[in-house]
């Protein structure tokens, strides 16, 4: 019994003892920077989460030219979103002058000692008439601005294209927006609105909106200066996916993303104009599950007036293959072209320390694994704060097969079953020593 239990032992200790191999994982990209420092960060290619077993990337490795599989960190980039906060009302006054000329040889424009607009009106001998542009005082707004939120009188349907100027003195102008489509209206039992017009963290002390069409078709009740939540917002990466399939009974498109993308917000390109599509989006990791909720909103595109305007992608946060667009209550029959599912996903980016010897190799696509992540302080000394090291640039390469799709496939796991062997003959072992013990106990 002693000699099968050593002879167990003994077949177990090189599966355990033994390293990883490179050549064990479905895929591998180099990994390329300058050599000569200790720390580098690279943004994980779409490969990998094309190509991932493990939806917490478990499964990825870090290879240095001795084949020695290093520890690394994984970290997700703040906000993904931009996000605007919602700003404050600025001072606004309208423009009128029969010929439609708004610059500052044809205005009077009454300022304060700190630069605050008091009036504008039209200089003298030029006639008054339709409000040609309004003009905006920013000089109290102490932030970059993001964009304007504008407020319109009355219920009517609004269709207009804005264009936006800024100066800093009211002499000097230049054109920081054009033709920025602003929308109100109804359509297909929706009401949808577009009244926020970019500006992108612009300074400027004044503004001047003017309809890039002639005089304003309606009144102004209010402009607010939205500020930039988060100015410095990390790029997001883009996929484009056409209906893998349509279901007319359940009045649905599937999209397959084709593998585990952390997509963030999502947004549908309607083939026809004047579409209004109210639905739901819906994800599932697999197609042997059900479908789960994700969001609810409304795509729309319209051409009205020569004006433009389609919807805005819907945020959402997902890591799972398969998405599906249902149309929901008021949507009518579904149209008989598909929209293209366009989803912005976020990589994550990989911290490692270079030790050993380059070449570096990034691998990825392999069953039965454990992580071998750590946390990104243990990479990072002092990460977070002022006095922490910034890690280099790196790239990954082109991908490469190595064992391709076969290692992502479960084999046996010849390890465990080994060690519950072991773990059962030692069992053995006991009992049979205990009832030679007993059975001496009973002879003497």
């Amino acid at each position: 019994m002693k000699a099968v239990v050593l002879w167990v032992g003994l077949m177990v200790v090189p599966a355990t003892a033994a390293g990883e191999r490179i050549g064990d994982y479905g895929y591998a990209a180099p990994i390329e920077f300058t050599p000569g420092d200790a720390l580098y960060s690279l943004r994980l290619p779409e490969a990998v989460y094309r190509h991932a077993v493990r939806t917490d990337l478990g499964d990825l490795r870090v290879f240095n030219g001795s084949g020695e599989a290093i520890p690394y960190a994984l970290t997700q980039p703040p906000s993904v979103v931009r996000q605007v906060e919602a700003g404050i009302k600025l001072p606004q006054f309208p423009v009128r002058a029969a010929s439609g000329s708004t610059t500052a040889e044809d205005l009077k424009v009454e300022v304060r000692r700190d630069g605050a607009v008091v009036s504008v009106h039209a200089a003298k001998g030029v006639a008054a008439g339709g409000v040609t542009a309004w003009l905006v005082d920013a000089s109290g707004f102490e932030h970059p601005i993001e964009a304007l939120d504008l407020a319109v009188d009355g219920g009517g349907d609004v269709v207009a294209r804005i264009g936006v100027d800024a100066s800093d003195d009211l002499k000097h102008w230049h054109r920081i927006a054009a033709d920025a489509p602003v929308v109100r209206t109804r359509f297909g039992g929706e009401r949808l609105e577009q009244l926020r017009v970019p500006l992108n963290g612009v300074r400027a002390r004044y503004l001047r909106l003017a309809d890039t069409r002639g005089a304003f078709s309606f009144g102004l009740a209010g402009v607010r200066a939205a500020q930039a939540a988060q100015a410095d917002a990390p790029k997001l990466e883009t996929l484009t996916l056409g209906a893998a399939d349509t279901s007319a009974n359940d009045r649905a498109w599937t999209y397959d993303t084709g593998g585990r993308f952390p997509v963030v917000r999502v947004a549908l390109a309607l083939p026809e104009e004047n579409t209004v599509l109210p639905f739901a989006l819906e994800a599932r990791a697999d197609p042997e599950r059900l479908w789960h909720g994700l969001a609810m909103g409304v795509a729309y595109r319209l051409t009205q007036d020569s004006v433009a305007v389609s919807s805005a992608p819907l945020p959402v946060s997902t890591t799972e293959r398969h998405l599906r667009v249902r149309l929901t209550a008021g949507a009518g029959p579904l149209p008989a072209a598909a929209p293209s599912l366009v989803a912005h996903w976020q990589p994550a980016e990989l911290v490692f320390a270079a030790r050993g010897s380059p070449p570096f190799t990034l691998a990825y696509g392999r069953a039965n694994v454990e992580p071998m992540r750590v946390a990104i302080e243990s990479i990072v000394p002092g990460y977070g704060t002022r006095t922490a090291m910034v890690p280099k640039p790196a790239t990954a390469g082109a991908e490469r097969i190595l064992a391709g799709d076969a290692a992502a496939k479960a084999a046996p796991d010849y390890r465990r079953y080994s060690l519950w062997a072991v773990l059962g003959l030692g069992v053995l072992v006991l009992a049979g020593m205990g009832i030679k013990l007993a059975r001496e106990s009973v002879a003497r």
